[in-house]
């Protein structure tokens, strides 16, 4: 089995995240009540929102190091498309949210991220030849910014 490079550090940053999110969310629709949950045992999200109590979507949070300056955000296809697949069967959305270490948080919604950009990519200073895979690269411009 693959290990799970998720840290504790990983899972408090995506709670500060989803708190932070869930505020963006109440400031933009007070009519509802909102509620973000970590899903700390979930390889596929990180996350699930609730609108009024029913499930409104499933979430992805990365974090990156800097304050993004770059051109565009990637991140693994097979993810994109098991949240993708996950919030289909759940009859929800699935948003992806990007937040740089000093700079803002931003997100996405998973039906607006652009599949013509995909391209050999990964990580490869794990030595772990799993996290070498095709990387779904996504325009900055194409997020929105709630924090």
């Amino acid at each position: 089995m693959r290990p799970r490079y998720c840290t504790e550090q990983d899972r408090k940053n995506e709670a500060i995240t989803l708190a932070r999110f869930t505020q963006f969310l109440e400031a933009t629709a007070p009519q509802h009540r909102w509620r973000c949950e970590p899903t700390p045992n979930d390889p596929t999200f990180d996350g699930k929102i609730f609108k009024d109590d029913v499930l409104s979507a499933i979430v992805e949070i990365k974090h990156r190091k800097g304050d993004g300056d770059y051109e565009d955000w990637f991140v693994g296809q097979h993810k994109v498309n098991a949240c993708r697949y996950q919030a289909a069967s759940l009859g929800c959305k699935f948003i992806f949210i990007m937040a740089w270490s000093e700079g803002g948080m931003f997100f996405i919604d998973g039906k607006d991220i652009p599949n013509d950009k995909i391209k050999p990519g990964g990580r490869y200073d794990r030595g772990d030849s799993l996290d070498e895979e095709m990387m779904q690269h996504i325009p900055i411009p194409a997020f929105q910014q709630f924090a």
